[in-house]
């Protein structure tokens, strides 16, 4: 999910506390080839990994699920709290991605899925870098919509919310942040995924999205009204369906 300061007290999202159950019950696994792709290029016998921005630990799961030493690092203590809720063998802590609350190279890889672009890259690549042994490995996962949903999303709020909706995309650059800090992206890797769904499910997803999260409470039956338009007016014979990209960056000393 997030560990950048856009969580903290005045950050332009506010705090997640609001569609952190949404986002636990409806987000989904991480494409099975994208978690294979990051475990194929971890480097050791037994990598220990961090995985940072963990949110509710979905890619935590996905990495354990696959024979991974991994411990989940997020901001936010309800979403670790859905975390730690799901059980199973997976470690936590709270931690941001610029004071990573680790020892010096202590993990053979740093894997961020879906949360990089809530980092302050200035002090997160240090940080990430620090923590790494010395041919440790940083996969960085990124998904994006791969047809105009999100963009027309990001209308509908724009109807509710004062102001122009920040945008973290104008920003976003993980190759170049790695690089400029003595970085090699070695591999990439991009995988696109079909999910259809109900209306109902579709709505809650889009609720799960920080965007909604700008809505103020006073707002939001309106914007609720208005989401459920939206989601109908998407639908073909009670389904929507909706394109993903998933994009994947490796990198080394």
């Amino acid at each position: 999910m997030s560990t950048g300061e856009e969580l903290g007290e005045g950050g332009a999202y506010g705090r997640f506390d609001r569609i952190s159950a949404v986002y636990d019950a409806t987000r989904r696994e991480f494409p099975s080839e994208t978690v294979a792709y990051v475990i194929r290029h971890l480097s050791g016998d037994n990598p220990f990994v961090l995985d940072l921005g963990c949110g509710t630990g979905i890619s935590t799961r996905q990495l354990a699920a696959g024979g991974i030493d991994v411990v989940g690092c997020d901001v936010d203590p309800l979403m670790l709290r859905y975390a730690i809720g799901r059980g199973g063998i997976t470690r936590y802590v709270i931690g941001k991605a610029e004071a990573i609350p680790f020892k010096d190279a202590t993990f053979d890889a740093v894997a961020c899925f879906c949360a990089y672009h809530w980092f302050d890259p200035t002090g997160a690549v240090p940080e990430m870098m620090r923590v790494l042994r010395p041919d440790g490995r940083i996969a960085i996962a990124k998904m994006s919509a791969g047809d105009s949903l999100y963009e027309e999303f990001r209308r509908l709020v724009a109807q509710f919310v004062a102001g122009e909706l920040p945008d973290h995309r104008k920003t976003y650059d993980p190759k170049g942040d790695l690089r400029a800090h003595g970085m090699r992206v070695i591999d990439e890797h991009s995988v696109r995924e079909q999910q259809a769904t109900t209306v109902a499910d579709f709505s809650a997803q889009l609720q799960s999205i920080s965007a909604w999260n700008l809505i103020p409470e006073s707002r939001l039956p309106a914007a609720l009204d208005a989401l459920g338009e939206f989601c109908k007016a998407r639908a073909k014979g009670g389904t929507v369906a909706r394109a993903l990209v998933y994009d994947t960056i490796i990198a080394t000393r």
